[in-house]
């Protein structure tokens, strides 16, 4: 699972991934991002916060 926020104040958005990623997190991701995107222009940054990248 792949958890999306943003900070639009800083033009960030912050990625909090749980567990290990497929396609489908991807693409929901893309659903959520793009229309900021669309609407602001661009992105200043993004974090991806998690306790580890291992499993």
């Amino acid at each position: 699972m792949l958890t999306v926020q943003f900070d639009e104040g800083k033009g960030i958005v912050i990625l909090e991934p749980d567990g290990a990623l497929t396609e489908e997190d991807f693409k929901s991701a893309a659903k959520k991002i793009d229309p900021y995107l669309e609407r602001s222009g661009k992105l200043n940054g993004i974090l991806i916060q998690a306790a580890s990248f291992f499993a």
